[in-house]
């Protein structure tokens, strides 16, 4: 979730040294990069976000209280919870789209795992949390599983809940959706009504570090929050 860029990789392998072995020394790296002159770290857009999605069932929660999970807090990444007082999530703005109907499960009971890609340490966490908070009275447990495995279990729908990493805003919605339901065809994306099986967690961002005195130009964001590096005028109105 933190992309390094323009010798951090460098910087990675300082702040590395005296760390423990195995951690994640991105975190450390952006503190690293504070601390010195000849570096610039710029916060990119919040450009993705972890979703729960729960096949339709008994259990499927109805509310979730964000507030006390705190997940922002407990991740080790730069993160938010989800603008959900100033936007709906895109999932409610693809009525429009052309989606195929949602298949019919076979599976009649689920199992009580909360099954997450055991490679993204951020839903990792986010699952655990999900459990310590509010997984007890359900007899949660969170489960990782290797991509392939995970992407099969999503399309079975065999467990209560999914931790998936999504786009916030993304350019092709309609293409969006029809991704997910290429491994959630028991998903229903209503038109107008977005989908009961989608709760917004949590949203993170990258961040890049830059060497300003090497870079032939101006480096800004553009409307997307992609990092690009303009020309500097020269005063003469070319």
């Amino acid at each position: 979730a933190l992309p390094l860029s323009w010798g951090a990789r460098r910087l990675a392998r300082r702040a590395r040294r005296g760390g423990r072995p195995g951690g994640d020394a991105r975190p450390r790296t952006l503190g690293y990069a504070a601390g010195l002159e000849e570096y610039t770290t710029i916060p990119l857009s919040w450009s993705d976000q972890y979703v729960l999605v729960t096949p339709d069932g008994p259990d499927r929660p109805t509310t979730i209280s964000l507030d006390g999970l705190r997940l922002a807090e407990i991740v080790r990444v730069s993160a938010r919870s989800p603008m959900t007082g100033e936007r709906t999530p895109w999932w409610h703005h693809v009525g429009h789209c052309r989606l195929p109907g949602p298949d019919p499960r076979a599976v009649a009971e689920t199992s009580p795992r909360l099954v997450y890609d055991a490679a993204d340490a951020v839903a990792r966490s986010v699952a655990e949390r999900l459990v310590a908070v509010g997984g007890t009275e359900r007899h949660l447990i969170a489960a990782g599983m290797a991509a392939e495995q995970f992407r099969a279990a999503i399309r079975a729908a065999a467990d209560w809940g999914y931790i998936v990493r999504l786009p916030t805003l993304p350019l092709a919605p309609c293409l969006e959706a029809d991704q997910i339901l290429a491994y959630a065809p028991w998903l229903e994306l209503s038109p107008g009504g977005g989908a009961a099986g989608l709760t917004a967690l949590i949203e993170v961002r990258s961040h890049a570090i830059v060497r300003p005195h090497r870079v032939v130009g101006r480096v800004e964001l553009d409307w997307l929050g992609s990092l690009v590096i303009l020309p500097i005028s020269d005063g003469g109105g070319r």
